[in-house]
């Protein structure tokens, strides 16, 4: 049931109507009912790997609390299990056939086990956001849920089951614990997310899918300019449809009382690849940086290794395949290069020009390393991504008819609508507070292009869903 389709539009009105007619002591176990229902709606059998974390997690908090003398050992129990079920659902493949291909080079016979198993939507999510609950109450740092309907809430929860953001258990739990009072603001508030989520995913993203899907589909023919084309709007593409599903996310659960984490603050405005990290997909980004980076070491110790880990390691989350890990090793490097030579690059190029001018080039460079970093998460192997980069080298060049391409003004549209409505969120923080006259243009702009050149779809998924 995607958030893009009519389905989704039914089911969460009437969603929101029985909850909102509820009594207090119904609401969240009712939420729960609606929560699994959604999940179970893609594959019932999803609800069997969801109710074991759910189930073993629980289960080792309690003891982590009742028996601290053996905590560690139900810590590594929970722990071992999350990447287990995540290992094998998402990665055995990529392990078996990436030894089968190694043994075929070194000349060796290797019967890997093909069996290619079905990836459960949003297992990557909801798996870390489990984690992170038990290695919290290991910590110390919140007590364990006593309701295991709650916690199973909390795991749950539909708005943000299939892709984040990867919310803490100190933050949403307190929120199912407490009869939260649904106000005209936060319905007005959740209406304004839901809009910009929409828009973002299908006025924007969607329209620019057309040219990416042609444009990647072509790859070994492609000329210099629809190599640029297809790299930029795929960084747009990208952009919007995860912006678009953490705002859709955002705004569904005000309508049940619930404030989820801001997951974007702008990333292509940032100046360095650091900055970029610090606003991209923030929930992962924190992740990482509290369950892995800090235990490493953090900044303190091997700076360098521990940033190369974890972005390879945020590689490997995002898909089962080399391209994955060379994108996240990418981020990685130009991280660590800014880490080592910011100072040196400060003193000795802002000296030789004005601020505004340095800003400029700063964040040129790494909008553009950004971009073309993106042509590795895009590709589907190697090969087709090297491909790729020789083919934006060429320095030849077609008429984008060749391509059959769809009318490339209404992506061109589309940018335009982003980029206006970016500038006036940058300016004034949050769109509520626009001046009303820029606040009611944008909202008659957003949805006279959904009218035109949006359309609900039951097919056109949220890219992060297979992660």
């Amino acid at each position: 049931m995607l958030f893009n389709s009519f389905h989704f539009i039914v089911f969460f009105l009437f969603g929101t109507l029985f909850f909102s007619l509820l009594n207090n002591k119904f609401k969240w176990p009712f939420l729960l009912g609606l929560s699994l229902f959604f999940y179970g709606y893609w594959q019932w059998s999803y609800l069997v790997l969801i109710g074991l974390s759910i189930i073993i997690d629980y289960f080792c908090a309690q003891m982590i609390v009742k028996r601290p003398e053996r905590k560690k050992v139900f810590l590594v129990f929970s722990i071992l299990s999350n990447l287990s079920i995540l290992g094998v659902f998402k990665y055995a493949f990529f392990v078996t056939s990436t030894f089968s291909s190694l043994g075929s080079f070194l000349g060796l016979s290797f019967d890997p086990f093909t069996m290619k198993l079905l990836l459960p939507l949003g297992i990557s999510f909801y798996t870390f956001q489990s984690m992170s609950y038990t290695i919290d109450v290991y910590r110390g740092q919140i007590l364990p849920e006593k309701s295991f309907f709650k916690f199973a809430l909390f795991i749950s929860f539909f708005p943000q089951l299939v892709a984040g953001p990867i919310e803490r258990a100190k933050n949403i739990l307190p929120q199912f614990c407490s009869a939260n009072k649904i106000t005209a603001e936060d319905l007005v508030k959740g209406l304004r997310l839901i809009l910009l989520g929409y828009f973002l995913k299908v006025g924007v993203a969607d329209n620019l899918a057309k040219y990416v899907d042609v444009i990647f589909s072509n790859t070994l023919v492609l000329d210099t300019f629809s190599a640029l084309l297809g790299t930029y709007f795929f960084g747009l593409q990208i952009y919007c449809d995860f912006w678009g599903y953490s705002s859709l996310a955002r705004g569904c659960a005000k309508f049940f009382g619930i404030d989820l984490m801001k997951n974007f603050d702008h990333p292509y405005r940032s100046l360095n690849i650091s900055e970029f990290w610090r606003r991209w997909h923030i929930s992962l980004s924190s992740w990482f940086k509290d369950y892995v980076f800090i235990p490493l070491g953090g900044s303190q110790h091997k700076l360098l290794r521990n940033l190369f880990l974890v972005f390879a390691l945020s590689g490997l989350w995002h898909g089962a395949s080399w391209t994955f890990i060379i994108w996240g090793i990418i981020n990685g490097l130009g991280v660590i290069v800014h880490k080592l030579y910011q100072a040196h690059l400060r003193k000795s190029i802002q000296s030789k020009m004005s601020n505004g001018l340095y800003s400029t080039l700063c964040w040129f460079l790494t909008f553009h390393y950004v971009m073309f970093s993106w042509v590795w998460f895009r590709s589907s192997n190697i090969s087709l991504a090297i491909t790729y980069f020789e083919r934006m080298v060429s320095l030849t060049y077609r008429t984008l008819d060749a391509y059959q391409l769809p009318d490339i003004r209404t992506g061109v549209l589309a940018i335009i609508l982003l980029i206006i409505l970016e500038v006036f969120m940058i300016k004034k923080r949050a769109i509520g507070i626009f001046p009303k006259f820029f606040r009611w243009g944008l909202y008659y702009a957003c949805l006279f292009f959904l009218m035109f050149y949006g359309q609900l779809s039951s097919e056109k998924q949220f890219i992060y869903f297979q992660f």
